[in-house]
This record gives C-alpha cells, sequence and structure tokens, in this order.
C-alpha cells in the first residue's frame, strides 16, 4: 500500500480525537487534527493552489448551491424529532466558541486542511488506482470517517460534500476551486446561516 493510504488510520485516529473527546473545545480538537492532516499532505507531494476567476466563479456558485441545497433538506425533514437532534448535536458539538474565531478557524486550518488531505493527497493517490471512480471512493472514506459521530445526516453530508468538492478538484486539477467552494459551505452552515441557532 502507499504511503498516503497508509496514513488513512491517523486520519481516523483525528477523527475520534475531534468527535469523540472532550479535550479542549471542538474547533480546537477539530483545528489540530487538520493542522496535522494539512502538514502531511503538504510536504508529501506538490499542490496546486492557483486563484483563478474561473474557478473562483466554480467555487462560490458551488459552495452557495450547496448550502441551499441542504438547507432545503433541513426544512423538509425538521419536522422529524430524531433529525432535528442529530442537527442540533452538530452545532452543539462546537457551542461556547465565539464565532469570529470559527470563522477564522474554517479559513485555516480547517477548510485548507481538510481539501489538501482528502482531495490533493487522498483522491489523488485513489486516482492512479481506480481512476474515475477516485471521486467516489475518497468520498466514502470522507463520510465513513465520520462514523464516531453516530449522525447519519452529518455522514450524508460529508457524502455529498466530498462528492461535489472532488468532482471539483478533478475538474480543475486545483485544490483552490475545491477549497473555496468547501470554505463557502462551512462558513454559510456554521457563521453566517445556520440552521439552528
Amino acid at each position: 500500500m502507499r504511503i498516503p493510504l497508509l496514513s488513512l488510520p491517523f486520519a481516523f485516529l483525528l477523527w475520534y480525537f475531534s468527535f469523540s473527546t472532550e479535550i479542549f473545545s471542538f474547533w480546537f480538537r477539530i483545528s489540530i487534527s487538520t493542522f496535522f492532516l494539512f502538514i502531511f499532505s503538504f510536504v508529501s507531494g506538490s499542490k496546486r493552489f492557483k486563484p483563478r476567476m474561473v474557478d473562483t466563479f466554480y467555487g462560490l456558485v458551488s459552495g452557495l448551491l450547496l448550502y441551499l441545497l441542504f438547507f432545503s433538506g433541513y426544512r423538509l425533514l425538521s419536522s422529524s424529532s430524531s433529525f432535528l437532534s442529530n442537527v442540533t448535536s452538530v452545532y452543539y458539538l462546537g457551542s461556547g466558541t465565539p464565532g469570529l474565531t470559527i470563522f477564522i478557524l474554517l479559513l485555516f486550518p480547517i477548510s485548507v486542511g481538510e481539501e489538501f488531505y482528502w482531495r490533493g493527497t487522498i483522491q489523488k493517490e485513489l486516482e492512479t488506482i481506480v481512476g474515475p471512480y477516485s471521486v467516489l471512493a475518497a468520498s466514502s472514506i470522507y463520510s465513513f470517517i465520520h462514523v464516531f459521530t453516530l449522525n447519519l445526516p452529518l455522514m450524508f453530508v460529508a457524502f455529498v460534500g466530498g462528492i461535489v468538492w472532488g468532482y471539483l478538484y478533478r475538474m480543475t486539477s486545483n485544490l483552490y476551486t475545491s477549497f473555496l467552494s468547501h470554505v463557502i459551505f462551512n462558513e454559510l452552515i456554521f457563521v453566517i446561516f445556520p440552521f439552528t441557532r
């Protein structure tokens, strides 16, 4: 097995640390985890991260559309108490952290770290093994790593988001595009227009 894929057990441990422990605050734990993934990805090979006008457009539009898709789903399913409980539990994880702090951490290291690792390292490596199925394979692993949350809606959001960001990366070969989409989505859903207050 190749070195990037050998890092997956470590990523699972980091997600366990982030979602299943109570050391520090959640946003600090997930920032530590994604920072480690970013460093690993950064030193493991070159990554193309180049702002371009067309990629900015793709990133902004896809991030906004992804948010609107899940907001529509939330409104549709919010009458279900179990669904609402799962959504609320995600926001509860990060309660007590100032919005500005969350906003900054979502820019770096969280969104950057996730894109450099999941798309720029894992998906890129899977591309050499399964070719066009790399987007699906990487997104499935990215979704499954959230199993520690026992939160099916969150795993579904991770899977669909992974498909979108993986496709953007495959289409543009530029991590800037998937990063921008990811960070727009994150900022909208966690800071600017969260589903629950």
